[in-house]
């Protein structure tokens, strides 16, 4: 059992009614976060609590997409070399899922900042496949966790994951939200780097209403915020 915290335009497309308890999560990664990218074909984007680790996935069909999350997190486990026991437990215990609100400002904010990371490698550099662009944006150091990577951290703590559920350290991440579901990026983004690399520098410029925000696109196509000055 896990609850899969959506986005307000993510539920608007799942149309599937919330959860009002919370269940206890059983779980060893913990619940994961998710909102939807209007791309073509359309992609939802999901996020770990605990890891902050990055998955993507088609969200057509969106009806089905609670029950598609455990194949696609096994996919992205697969890939950063996680142990297949492990992988096989974690999607036996998420085949029951909640959805509801999304409530920890800190993963939404991450979330923000990959959906923004991740157009930038799709536009910039061609990137276009799921896989791809999930595994690139694990690399992506993240304030919420001290600047780790999710990757790196997925690789630390894999000796914690190994140990019996009652054992497990917690790790929360962030402060939480109340149920007033305030993901706007401009109030909940925290920042992300990469970091430097030689190459040259594109510029990118994201602009809200409350702020804006300067990115190089690297020669090897690591994106970094744009030094001032």
């Amino acid at each position: 059992m896990f609850t899969l915290h959506c986005t307000a335009k993510l539920r608007d497309r799942l149309k599937r009614p919330l959860s009002d308890v919370r269940s206890p999560t059983t779980t060893r990664l913990g619940d994961w976060y998710a909102t939807a990218l209007f791309w073509k074909p359309q992609l939802a984007l999901l996020v770990n609590e605990r890891t902050l680790l990055p998955v993507l996935m088609p969200l057509a069909p969106a009806a089905t997409l609670p029950q598609r999350v455990a194949a696609a997190v096994s996919q992205v486990l697969q890939l950063h070399g996680i142990d297949q026991d492990f992988i096989v437990r974690e999607v036996a215990a998420m085949a029951d899922v909640e959805v509801a609100k999304t409530r920890n400002r800190s993963v939404v904010g991450t979330m923000n900042e990959f959906a923004f990371e991740a157009e930038v490698y799709r536009d910039h550099r061609g990137m276009i496949d799921p896989l791809q662009l999930a595994m690139r944006l694990a690399e992506t150091p993240c304030g919420a966790i001290k600047y780790e990577s999710p990757a790196r951290l997925l690789r630390d703590i894999r000796i914690d994951l190994a140990k019996p559920l009652k054992n497990r350290r917690k790790q929360p991440v962030g402060r939480r939200m109340n149920e007033s579901d305030g993901e706007k990026p401009e109030l909940a983004a925290m920042q992300s780097t990469t970091l430097p690399c030689p190459g040259k520098a594109r510029t990118i410029i994201q602009r809200s209403r409350r702020s804006t925000r300067t990115y190089e696109v690297k020669g090897c196509g690591c994106l970094a915020p744009a030094a001032s000055g």
